[in-house]
Order: C-alpha cells, then structure tokens, then sequence
C-alpha cells in the first residue's frame, strides 16, 4: 500500500484562506434567501395538495356515477330475468284458474286456482297489495313507490331427478311444487298438478315417451319448483325480492326476503294490456280498470319499468333541482345527491305466446 505525504500548505495559502473573499464564499444562505426558498416550497407543496385534492374530488365523483350505473343496471338486468318468466309454468298450454283477489294468499289451493292471473300490480299507494305487508315481517315499502307479485315455474326441474345445478324437490311443507302432465289423455282430465313438496300427488302425472307422444307409463312427468315472488322498494332504498312461503291453510303470509339491489329510491310499473286477444300490449295503465274495454290482470302482456337510482353519498357544492318523470310519478329532490332513471319494457312472453295466433 502506497503511503502518501501529508499535505502542506505554504504560508501564502494559509493567508489566502483567511481573506475576506475567501470567507465569504464558505458563508450558508442569507436570511431573505432562506425565506424565498421556503416560500416557493411552499407554493409548490399548495398546488400538489389541490392537484391531490381535486384529483380524489374526481376519484369519488367517477364512483358515485360508477355505483348509479352499476346499481340501476343490474336491478334491471335482474328484474328482467324474473319478470320475463310471470306466467312459465312448464309446458302448461292453457292455464287454470278464476280467483283474481288472492294476490296475497299463502294458500297454494288458492295459487292453484289462479295460475290465469300471473302478475299483479300496486300503484303507488293504493291498497292492491296492502294484505302482502300486513302483520308480516317484511322489510316496509316506501311510500310512493310501485310493487308486483308474479307467479312462475323454475326453468329447471327438481324431480323426479334433479337437472344438473338444480335443487332436488324435497317433501317440505313450505315449498310448492308444480307438475304437468306430457299425456294427452291424461292431460285433458288432470293437465297439472302444484301442491306442495309433502303431497303425494306429484307421483301420478306421466312424461311422454321420448321422440313421440305417446304415454311413458313407467315415467313421471317432470317437477319444478313453483314460486310467487313479490318485488318492491323498501324504506331502505332496496330493491327487494320476497318469495312468498306456501301453506296448505290460508293464514298470515311468510316470506324468504333477497335484497337485489341497494341505492334504489323509487320504481314505477306501468302494464301493456291485450284488448283484443292477439297477444300484444294494446293499452298501457297501472292497473286494468283504466282500459276502454273490459280487461283483467291476466291481460297483461309486459310491463314498462322506470327505477330511480341514488348515489350513496352526497356532492359537495351540486344542487339537484331537476324535475325527474317516471310514468305518473314525478319528484324534484333539491339537494346534493346526483341520480339517475333507468327504464325498460319486460315482456311477459310465456302469457303473450299462448295468445299468439
């Protein structure tokens, strides 16, 4: 390792360091210096935090839009799939039944009887529906807001063997099931049978043979789950969908709630009539008493949707004073949540196609 000398400094560099110039070149920042500097980190310290600021403002403003869109979206793709099946019940060609005011019964002798009626509507605060809510435990409805009950078959069949993702039929009180016969004979004396899960009747209908329509009199005809759902807004903003539990004795009615969707303030139905037996919507009402000619529920051929989404928080500095329109209902909010109307038109095409000439 090679050592090197020390450094020496002649007596001329030594007195040059101790100048006045040479001192004032070691010298730090002069007061006004130090405080320019602050300030111009400072100045740009402010305008990050507004960039930071401003850029989080926009952040929650794209996910209350986002939160609109996905909610209104997906309440309607949801109501979509269920609607559309009101009035599917297998391959039941002409449905039974003469009982129009049991909407809210728990019978299934009384959902039996009325398979011809597969929807009905409350308008806002009329009292269709009223015995669907009374002393029963279900989230309450919001007031001004629309509600529909829909009678249906599950797409899958639950027996005698389970289709594939399909839940077995099990001989539960509480669940009805419904069976049609596939025999043309005995389809004309019994062409269906829904009872519930306990009954021992579903063993009787038979299937027809495979590729032919002849009697398999070994087969069963196939089971599917019966359903009588009612759907509505509750107090909370939800949409919610309430299955009604069947009875084999009318009484106060049970119910297996989903909550579909939140952010949900109001939705409105308004139903497509077929007035003349062809199938179509001619006439579009909340109810069927205002058609120009005599028509029931079980006219009813669609419905037309408008849902009104909320944001789940509130715009700083926005003010919502617009006037929204959904059917015969209107509202004009005047505060700071941003919304948004979604609307639709669901036909019922099990009960237009039946019409369908």
């Amino acid at each position: 390792m090679i050592k090197l000398p020390p450094r020496r400094f002649t007596r001329s560099q030594l007195a040059g360091r101790s100048s006045p110039a040479f001192l004032a070149a070691q010298c730090g920042l002069t007061l006004v210096e130090l405080m320019v500097a602050i300030a111009l980190g400072l100045l740009v310290l402010a305008a990050l935090t507004a960039l930071f600021v401003n850029t989080s403002a926009n952040r929650r403003e794209i996910d209350r839009a986002a939160g609109i869109l996905e909610n209104g979206r997906y309440a309607l793709s949801v109501l979509r799939d269920d609607l559309a099946l009101a009035g599917y019940y297998g391959t039941l060609a002409t449905p039974a039944g003469t009982v129009a005011t049991t909407s809210c019964s728990n019978s299934v002798a009384d959902w039996s009887d009325s398979l011809t009626f597969h929807v009905r509507g409350s308008n806002q605060n009329d009292t269709n529906l009223d015995a669907c809510f009374s002393g029963t435990t279900l989230p309450p409805r919001k007031a001004d807001s629309d509600a529909i009950v829909i009678y249906r078959a599950s797409t899958c069949v639950s027996g005698p063997t389970a289709e594939t993702g399909c839940d077995p039929k099990t001989s539960s009180a509480s669940e009805a099931y419904i069976q049609v016969s596939e025999c043309g004979s005995e389809y004309v004396t019994t062409p269906f049978v829904l009872d519930l899960g306990s009954a021992a009747t579903f063993a009787t209908l038979k299937k027809r043979l495979a590729g032919g329509i002849a009697c398999d009199v070994n087969g069963t005809a196939p089971i599917r789950r019966f359903y009588k759902s009612l759907y509505y807004v509750d107090t909370s903003n939800n949409l919610v969908r309430a299955d009604m539990v069947a009875a084999a004795v009318a009484g106060t009615p049970a119910y297996t709630v989903t909550t579909l969707a939140d952010g949900i303030e109001n939705i409105q139905f308004q139903y497509g009539f077929d007035t003349n037996n062809d199938g179509t919507a001619d006439e579009f009402h909340q109810s069927p008493g205002a058609c120009s000619t005599a028509c029931t529920w079980s006219d009813a051929m669609g419905v037309r949707i408008w849902i009104l989404v909320r944001a789940p928080t509130a715009t700083p500095g926005y003010s919502n004073d617009k006037e929204l329109v959904m059917d015969d209902y209107s509202v004009t909010p005047s505060d700071s949540f941003k919304r948004h109307v979604f609307s639709s038109y669901i036909g019922f095409v099990n009960s237009s196609g039946r019409r369908f000439k």
